[in-house]
């Protein structure tokens, strides 16, 4: 998961790490907040969306307007505090270069992506 650019409004896409800058996809989890925010703006810019409601694509927000998360509501998920049936989710299911990041209702028909958290320390690669 990364951005285009570190401004608010860019958005939430699918990307390889290969070549790919960690300013603009290391991410900062504040599990007491329940805030994303991308780690190279100070914590500035967090995960957020237009609008809360099925299939809003996500993009940076300031941290003061962005989305609270939860990471235990739904393991393997990571929902919207407000809206638990809501969670991060890649469009259509599909991780392809590129691919937005949506909001979508959690289910078992694969459109709800499963996450993966792994601490900078256990980071195997970044190139």
């Amino acid at each position: 998961m990364a951005v285009a650019d570190t401004v608010a409004g860019s958005q939430v896409i699918i990307r390889s790490k290969n070549r790919l800058a960690a300013r603009y996809a290391f991410w900062d989890i504040n599990f007491e907040t329940g805030r994303i925010s991308l780690s190279s703006t100070g914590d500035t810019l967090s995960l957020g969306a237009n609008r809360i409601a099925p299939e809003s694509l996500v993009n940076l927000k300031p941290t003061a307007e962005s989305i609270r998360w939860s990471f235990t509501e739904n393991p393997g998920n990571i929902v919207v505090a407000s809206d638990p049936p809501l969670c991060l989710a890649y469009k259509n299911g599909m991780v392809v270069e590129g691919n937005p990041v949506w909001l979508y209702r959690v289910n078992n028909a694969g459109n709800s992506s499963p996450w993966k958290i792994v601490s900078v320390n256990q980071l195997e690669s970044f190139e």
